[in-house]
């Protein structure tokens, strides 16, 4: 009784999901101590709209070796308040990536740290296709943030050659409006060549 309350009241998760526009914005923080290990790995959630939702997802931990940017630690969290801490190993090796929500089990915006931004733009060809789905994502609203330039993103597409025909189409088009929509006048010219260039060469 009480509980079906909450839960179909305005108040409650019908009225934070379903009767409230917009999204939350998941980013990674963390904490380093003076050997360069993690101390802290948190997770803030920006809620621009108040509904005070809650995610139950997972933050996936990735660094590169030999073979590429490989999954070391997938960590399930619930994120219920303006910031989360993830339960990490005491002294865990800082990863090269903080990639929130990998398995995309719930709808928000992911946000970047610097160090993963560059990461993916490099290495998103390395991951599997969920993760993917959701680092593609997140580089597209980093660009239209104005956080990586579209010659990055163009350079990522060209460079991924993404496999997965469902995704493939979403790239190629967000790729198209990056250097459409998104490319200062005084580089424009010189990026749709790239880009003619490294379509065809692909194809």
């Amino acid at each position: 009784g009480i509980a079906l309350t909450a839960l179909f009241s305005r108040n409650g998760w019908i009225g934070a999901w379903l009767e409230t526009s917009g999204h939350d914005t998941l980013r990674p923080h963390l904490t380093l101590d003076e050997d360069g290990n993690v101390s802290e790995l948190s997770v803030e959630r920006i809620d621009p709209t108040g509904a005070d939702r809650a995610h139950a997802t997972t933050v996936g931990l990735y660094r590169l070796g030999d073979d590429g940017l490989a999954l070391t630690d997938r960590r399930a969290v619930l994120l219920a308040g303006d910031v989360t801490a993830v339960d990490v190993p005491t002294g865990m090796s800082t990863p090269d990536l903080v990639l929130i929500n990998d398995l995309d089990q719930t709808f928000a915006a992911v946000a970047l740290d610097e160090s993963g931004r560059g990461v993916l733009l490099r290495h998103i060809a390395d991951l599997e296709p969920l993760g993917r789905a959701v680092a593609w994502t997140a580089l597209w609203t980093e660009l239209r943030a104005g956080s990586i330039s579209s010659a990055d993103f163009v350079g990522a597409v060209l460079t991924a050659r993404e496999t997965q025909s469902g995704l493939l189409t979403s790239v190629l088009g967000w790729a198209q409006q990056a250097v459409s929509r998104f490319t200062p006048q005084d580089v424009l010219a010189g990026l749709a060549e790239r880009w003619r260039d490294g379509a065809r060469a692909a194809l």
